[in-house]
């Protein structure tokens, strides 16, 4: 009696070994993760695109796979359809962003038009520095908002391409004021170690064939 309660604890355990094996292997078959069987949304495809891409593969990565879908954010603000739609109130942070970017942009057409003459104007144009400003003034503007701005010149041009003076704006290959906004938690004047945002470092994006700055 005692060998037959002995072999069929034995024969037991060895079942439960058994499945203790198994249910792994046919679990990772299945999936990752226990929830495999949800069906992919835009968060994964927007992870799946952010792991894929690094500094050294996405110069040979096709533009397709560095872009987002269009539908990856839904409510994107149009300048014409703004008053006509009801928008979340998770939108606001967009709209600043979407208004902030439209300001400048018509700001900057401005003022070079308006600039745009032979011999007077050209000491009235905006500097370098007054882009470095501009670019934190737009991180400061928005504490919780935006984390970086710049201004992105094409090759070989300080202003605008189309730009009549054609003496003053041949300077460097790649111009961009860039304004960023610094986690300075371990800055030696933060006793609290807690991050205030208000650290925004203006620096400038030149690139050319050999360095970049």
């Amino acid at each position: 009696m005692t060998t037959k309660i002995s072999n069929f604890l034995l024969d037991c355990l060895l079942w439960i070994l058994f499945l203790l094996v198994l249910i792994p292997v046919v679990h990772l078959q299945n999936g990752k993760n226990p929830f495999y069987w949800f069906p992919p949304d835009n968060f994964d495809i927007i992870s799946r695109k952010m792991d894929l891409a690094n500094p050294d593969n996405c110069v040979t990565m096709s533009e397709t796979d560095l872009r987002l879908p269009p539908t990856a954010l839904s409510q994107l603000p149009r300048y014409n359809q703004i008053l006509l739609q009801q928008w979340f109130s998770n939108r606001s942070k967009l709209l600043h962003l979407h208004n902030l970017a439209l300001n400048r942009a018509f700001f900057y057409s401005y003022i070079q038009q308006r600039l745009d003459g032979p011999v007077v104007d050209p000491p009235f144009l905006p500097s370098f520095l007054y882009y470095y400003l501009s670019a934190a003034a737009d991180v400061s503007s928005g504490p919780n908002v935006m984390n970086a701005s710049a201004v992105l010149m094409d090759t070989n041009t300080t202003y605008a391409n189309w730009y009549g003076l054609k003496v003053i704006n041949r300077t460097l290959p790649l111009f961009g004021p860039t304004a960023r906004r610094l986690d300075n938690w371990n800055d030696e004047n933060n006793f609290l170690r807690v991050p205030t945002n208000k650290t925004i470092k203006a620096s400038l994006f030149f690139m050319d064939d050999k360095r970049k700055i």
